[in-house]
């Protein structure tokens, strides 16, 4: 009986995991980049859930680059449950090596998983 609690339960989540997908090409404004310390930011920005689903997660990570447009860091911000539609807010932040060293974004990316 254990065995087929335990089979069912397997079925299951991989029913889950095939009815989930990754969703490409959600918009993202970022807004602004704010120091919050020596060799911090946070970057404020919006998402828009373009893909017409719920998506059960977001990670938006962008990257940040010293002035001579080296990349120094990034910036990551986490949602869950974004209906469609949905615009997100988000504030990422984010760290780079020295005092000083983070002067722009660069393109966001974006990981999103429908259910």
């Amino acid at each position: 009986m254990k065995r087929i609690i335990a089979a069912m339960t397997l079925i299951a989540a991989a029913g889950s995991a095939i009815a989930a997908e990754a969703v490409k090409d959600l918009p993202v404004a970022v807004l602004a980049m704010t120091s919050t310390g020596p060799r911090t930011v946070e970057v404020q920005g919006v998402l828009t859930n373009t893909s017409g689903k719920k998506l059960s997660n977001v990670v938006v990570t962008v990257p940040l680059y010293d002035a001579g447009d080296v990349r120094v860091g990034q910036a990551m911000a986490v949602s869950m449950n974004l209906r469609a539609g949905e615009k997100w807010a988000f504030a990422a932040p984010g760290a780079g090596p020295a005092a000083g060293s983070i002067a722009k974004t660069g393109v966001p990316e974006v990981l999103a998983i429908s259910e």
